[in-house]
């Protein structure tokens, strides 16, 4: 399980990162959700289930690593997870997803935490109220 305090980037463009600062076009800061923790942890738990080619390889507390395999090739990505809890009512997460193989990515991982945060955010919208 990585450490997202102590994370090295690679210097490659096969990664993106969701974490607490925007500092490129492969980091973006997190957003906050509106829930707390289990009902993220529940909204991503609903979005694993809907994703194709994927294994949970790795779970602790509050992380979890995930292995999605591609669709024409079956090359690996790795995709590490970690839910933060921020108030009673607010949460965020934070992703690491990667190729383990290759210097470039064809934006999947860019896309892929794109595509997760905007399901999440769907699946939280007024939970909190």
């Amino acid at each position: 399980m990585i450490d997202f305090c102590n994370l090295v980037l690679p210097n490659k463009k096969n990664y993106f990162l969701l974490y607490k600062h925007t500092l490129s076009n492969r980091q973006l800061a997190s957003p906050t959700f509106p829930c707390n923790i289990e009902q993220l942890r529940a909204a991503l738990d609903n979005l694993i289930k809907d994703e194709k080619r994927i294994q949970l390889v790795e779970l602790q507390k509050n992380k979890a690593r995930y292995i999605i395999s591609s669709k024409v090739c079956r090359f690996p990505d790795k995709v590490d997870v970690q839910l933060i809890e921020k108030t009673q009512y607010q949460s965020q997460i934070y992703i690491y997803s990667r190729s383990v193989y290759g210097y470039y990515d064809f934006n999947v991982n860019i896309k892929r935490v794109h595509r997760w945060i905007k399901s999440l955010q769907n699946e939280t919208a007024g939970q909190a109220l």
